[in-house]
This record gives C-alpha cells, sequence and structure tokens, in this order.
C-alpha cells in the first residue's frame, strides 16, 4: 500500500510540474485614468509651440539693399570714369587723393558700382548719401 501512495504522490506531483511550467501572465503597471488622460494633453500644445518657435528661427530675414558710398583712397592700377565730370578717377603718385566708390542698386538688386572724384561727389550733391570711411 505504500507502494501504491507513493505513485500517487508523484504522479500529483507531475500534473502540478505541468501547470507550474506555465508562464504568468505579465503584470501592467495600473496608471490612474486621471493622469493618464491629462498628460497628453499637457504635451502636445508643448510640442506645438516648439515647432512654430522653431520655424520663426529658420526663417531668414529679407533684407532691402540700398545704394551706398564708401570714401577710399586711389588704389595703384585703378582706373574709372567719374560719372560726374568725365575724367579717369587714376592713381597718381604725388597727389594722394581719395574717391567714393558707390554701389548702385535698384529695386534692391544690384546693378553697377561708380567711383566719383571726392570733390566731385560733394559737387553732385552726394546722391548715395554720407560716404562711410571702413
Amino acid at each position: 500500500m505504500a507502494s501504491s501512495k507513493v505513485t500517487k504522490k508523484s504522479t500529483a506531483k507531475k500534473a502540478t510540474k505541468k501547470k507550474s511550467t506555465k508562464k504568468p501572465a505579465a503584470k501592467s503597471k495600473k496608471v490612474p485614468k486621471k493622469a493618464t488622460k491629462k498628460a497628453p494633453a499637457k504635451k502636445a500644445p508643448q510640442k506645438v509651440a516648439a515647432k512654430k518657435a522653431s520655424a520663426k528661427k529658420k526663417a531668414p530675414k529679407k533684407t532691402v539693399w540700398k545704394s551706398r558710398a564708401i570714401l577710399r583712397s586711389i588704389e595703384a592700377g585703378a582706373s574709372a570714369d567719374c560719372p560726374f565730370c568725365g575724367e579717369s578717377v587714376s592713381f597718381k603718385a604725388r597727389d594722394r587723393k581719395q574717391q567714393v566708390i558707390c554701389n548702385i542698386y535698384e529695386n534692391g538688386v544690384w546693378q553697377r558700382v561708380e567711383q566719383y572724384h571726392e570733390e566731385c561727389y560733394t559737387e553732385a550733391k552726394k546722391p548715395y548719401g554720407k560716404p562711410s570711411q571702413k
């Protein structure tokens, strides 16, 4: 009789082992429903605001180019005709004169460069503004 009990117990253990070999179901973390509903609503406007701000930073500012004048010394080898008097603006070793170089823009688009004698530019009433010295 003792042997029959042992066999019954061993078969009972085997049966329980078969049941225990199954993996237990993964437990999910319980999150309060209120927290899950509010969290996406708060994050969505922040992402949209960040995208709008970055779009503003990336857009380059449109510059409107205007004609301007710069006062420079006449360099050796440079020669151009003055639009006011018609004479050449050229380097002379004995005379250290200066010239006014003007970048001319029309409707924001560069058109040409004009070189004036310093005296001619003032006589022409500074058509492109006061020359800057750089």
